[in-house]
């Protein structure tokens, strides 16, 4: 799934794209979300994601798949992305706790390996 461009609209920087990016989350999936805080740790589903991405496809860059919501996983990293402006990779974002991306998977995965061991 990629994005069309309407050509008539106008730029905007990555405040404003902030802006557009927590008015259609909040109208998609009720959430009101902090600017730096993971879509998935705010409770946003990928199918939720879809939905905004969906909402955005006449506003986005042409050619833009619906993964961008995974490689700048926050609002305020999607933003500067589609405002054209450097973001940080997605393995160096801070997520809510103040952990990057990376580490926090991790975490998650050392958690199933423990339960895993006291199960077994």
């Amino acid at each position: 799934m990629t994005a069309a461009v309407d050509p008539d609209l106008p730029d905007l920087d990555a405040t404003a794209w902030e802006t557009v990016l927590a008015m259609v989350i909040l109208e998609v999936s009720g959430l009101r979300m902090p600017a730096d805080a993971s879509f998935f740790e705010a409770g946003l589903t990928s199918a939720t994601l879809v939905g905004v991405f969906e909402r955005l496809a006449g506003r986005l860059p042409p050619g833009l798949p619906v993964t961008v919501f995974f490689k700048y996983p926050t609002r305020r990293s999607l933003a500067r992305h589609l405002a054209g402006q450097a973001a940080l990779p997605a393995t160096t974002l801070p997520t809510a706790a103040g952990r990057t991306h990376r580490s926090a998977v991790q975490d998650r995965r050392d958690l199933r390996s423990r339960l895993r061991e006291r199960k077994g």
